[in-house]
């Protein structure tokens, strides 16, 4: 897909990744905006460095990139992983008290939508969310493993 020279747009989003799509789809709300939403294309398929320890032991292999609409977790098994409530509130001492815990959490509940309908997990995990758009449940079990 292209764009039109001189085409104009309200917003611009640069990553198609998971959080870019949502922002997008949360802008797109409003009929009138218009919305570009640029990702880069293709997996990288880099190698990260190897770390040197006795008690480390890892075979090399590519890791994945994703340069992709979807971001990485269209290559990542799809985990949804947000931050822990610690990692947030270390922030504040650089300065960043409005990217801790509590003025965060309201936006990372409303970004998910947690699927439980077996109800085989606790039920207190509808917190992570209830109305987001992106739909979160857990992976079926392998008895090999």
């Amino acid at each position: 897909m292209s764009v039109q020279d001189n085409a104009r747009f309200n917003f611009i989003i640069v990553s198609g990744g998971t959080a870019g799509n949502v922002v997008a789809g949360h802008l797109a709300k409003n009929p009138n905006a218009k919305i570009l939403v640029i990702e880069a294309g293709y997996d990288w398929a880099y190698k990260s460095t190897i770390v040197k320890r006795e008690d480390y032991e890892r075979i090399e292999k590519p890791n994945t990139c994703g340069k992709a609409l979807g971001g990485s977790s269209s290559l990542n098994y799809f985990t949804w992983a947000p931050g822990s409530k610690g990692t947030f509130d270390m922030w504040e001492e650089y300065g960043g008290k409005e990217w801790t815990w509590d003025p965060l959490v309201p936006y990372l509940r409303k970004s998910a939508t947690y699927h439980n309908d077996d109800k085989a997990y606790a039920l207190d995990l509808k917190r992570l969310g209830l109305n987001g758009p992106i739909p979160i449940s857990h992976s079926e079990l392998i008895p090999e493993m």
